[in-house]
């Protein structure tokens, strides 16, 4: 490349969602070069082009226009490992077990990369497999790990073709997402992954074959299922990875070869009834990852209604407490009737289940009903309650229960509250600050929701790392304007936002010699309250020129893709 305009004339003949191949050297070591691909996804901040002026110093931008278009892969960004090298993995796929067969014909290589950071999480990229649940449709099952960041472009690849998708929906409770793609832009046929429907669950000592796909391919073993417990990750008050609950696992015996960032299947009598997992636990613990099974009953809910309705499926409704099994013995001790222990001992081992309330996740107020801890659910609208997922979440805005509380049963009328909804559709930008609804970690952490806006991230050497802000903390005032949601930060932008910054541009361009100080921007009080409850006045100078505001949202259907807009 023998100079930046020849680099500049190529980068506009790359078209989005692509990828281009390209030879590096190290400055350092002019002898060692590399061959690596650099990939364009589909959304992302506009390509701008920088113009230093030699007379004054500062730096004018102009758009750089890359075509929209997308193309198939060329011969020489597969040649280069582009899409996932099966060649290798090949010799893993000798398994005669009919269940790594399956897993091969279904299972396809996803990439993730966020556009910027969100849900407390950085732009980091990430990779796994994922497999294909309903082929006509265009849906992949695969694991939350590859969909963390939600503003992330999606790609998979089929063999040799890399097509894009949209991250059709994550799940706020379980660990699994889904990815959609569009079913013409794949010329041969796809078989779908054929899962369980009969809301049959794995019970402690069942036999079961399970099929993992790790780095070095498919990995083919057998195992018995040796306990069924309720799933709690650890994280701590300065974790952002997301805590699971209310979820019951299984274990086996011998422990399957890790999962990593894809999904293993669980099979039973030939048919799929179990997913084996990677969670991710606290990232200050010496143990980071969890690997757990899940019964596949949880995934039709989800599925059913991204097969039926186009867009991305509404929040759930939770009772906000955590829950814990207790053995039958102890039940009768803490109150419940004799005739309701007789008729759980009647039920499968699996369904003789005790829930009682072992944490508050979120405290309501004194005049709202709510559970307490030590609450025991024995029926919800008037149902007996023979697992979990009777009681993790709902589809009403309140439940009727039969409970057991300080040895008396009663029955009362629970209000739910929305589960926070990883799925955002907004995100805002401004002065380097990074600016969304408050997530999962941020609810069970702070002593009171202020407000709608919470800050929790913002770029190296941007006007707010400038001023040493906090990086997590609700904003309540921006300028003297009261800030509740993010609509509200969106209309104080446009006010605060400097009207010289165009002309400004155009000066710099013609190298107009300027004072110092003159670059376009306001002085800005902002008011904000941290997780603790604490309340603080910060002063903020923006820079309009070089860190100019902008927002990234999403429509309400699986197939809408993030906009990138400039405030």
């Amino acid at each position: 490349m023998p100079n930046m305009d020849a680099l500049i004339q190529l980068l506009q003949t790359v078209h989005y969602g692509n990828s281009l191949v390209v030879k590096v050297r190290d400055f350092k070591e002019p002898r060692d070069e590399a061959v690596i691909v650099v990939h364009f996804p589909q959304v992302a901040k506009p390509d701008v082009l920088f113009t230093r002026s030699l007379k004054t110093g500062f730096w004018s931008i102009e758009p750089l226009k890359l075509p929209r278009a997308y193309l198939p892969l060329s011969d020489a960004e597969a040649e280069l490992g582009v899409n996932k090298d099966d060649s290798e993995n090949n010799t893993a796929y000798t398994a005669v077990d009919g269940l790594a067969t399956r897993i091969q014909q279904c299972a396809v290589w996803i990439e993730a990369y966020p556009i910027c950071p969100a849900n407390g999480y950085n732009s980091a990229d990430a990779r796994g497999t994922g497999l294909v649940i309903d082929p006509q449709r265009g849906l992949i099952l695969c694991s939350s790990r590859l969909a963390k960041n939600p503003t992330s472009n999606i790609s998979i690849t089929f063999g040799d073709t890399r097509v894009s998708a949209t991250l059709a929906y994550i799940h706020p409770l379980y660990p699994f997402a889904f990815v959609k793609y569009d079913p013409a832009m794949v010329d041969y046929a796809i078989p779908a992954l054929e899962l369980s429907s009969t809301g049959t669950r794995l019970d402690v000592g069942d036999s079961v074959s399970i099929v993992t796909d790790t780095e070095a391919g498919l990995i083919c073993s057998t195992a018995a299922v040796s306990e069924r417990c309720l799933l709690s990750t650890y994280a701590c008050k300065w974790c952002l990875e997301q805590r699971f609950f209310n979820i019951e696992q299984f274990s086996l015996s011998p422990s399957p070869a890790p999962a990593g960032s894809n999904i293993g299947l669980v099979s039973s009598n030939g048919t799929i009834q179990g997913l084996w997992m990677c969670l991710p636990t606290c990232l200050h613990c010496n143990t980071v990852y969890k690997n757990v099974g899940i019964d596949v009953s949880l995934i039709w809910p989800s599925l059913k209604q991204l097969q039926t309705s186009e867009n991305i499926p509404t929040a759930l409704r939770v009772l906000d407490v955590e829950f814990n099994h207790q053995s039958l013995v102890k039940a009768r001790a803490l109150g419940v009737s004799d005739s309701y222990i007789q008729r759980l001992k009647k039920l499968p081992l699996a369904a003789q289940s005790i829930l009682n309330v072992n944490r508050i996740l979120r405290v309501r107020s004194p005049e709202t009903p709510s559970l307490e801890v030590g609450d025991i659910v024995l029926q919800v609208n008037n149902c007996h309650v023979k697992s979990i997922d009777e009681v993790a979440s709902f589809d009403c805005k309140e439940v009727e229960l039969l409970i057991v509380r300080k040895g008396q049963e009663m029955t009362v009328t629970i209000p739910t509250a929305p589960l926070c909804d990883p799925n955002i559709r907004k995100l805002v930008c401004w002065a380097g600050v990074y600016l969304q609804e408050p997530f999962h970690t941020v609810l069970h952490q702070s002593v009171r929701l202020a407000s709608n806006v919470y800050m929790f991230m913002y770029d190296a050497g941007t006007p707010a790392m400038a001023e040493s802000y906090h990086d997590n903390m609700f904003i309540v005032e921006m300028g003297e304007h009261a800030i509740s949601t993010l609509d509200d930060v969106v209309k104080v932008a446009k006010l605060l936002k400097d009207p010289k910054q165009a002309e400004f541009n155009a000066e710099v361009a013609a190298n107009k010699e300027f004072k110092s100080g003159t670059i376009p921007g306001r002085d800005v009080k902002i008011r904000a309250v941290l997780i603790n409850g604490d309340e603080i006045v910060k002063s903020i100078r923006t820079n309009d020129h070089y860190y100019p505001a902008w927002q990234l949202t999403r429509g309400p259907r699986i197939d809408d893709s993030w906009v990138y807009k400039e405030i």
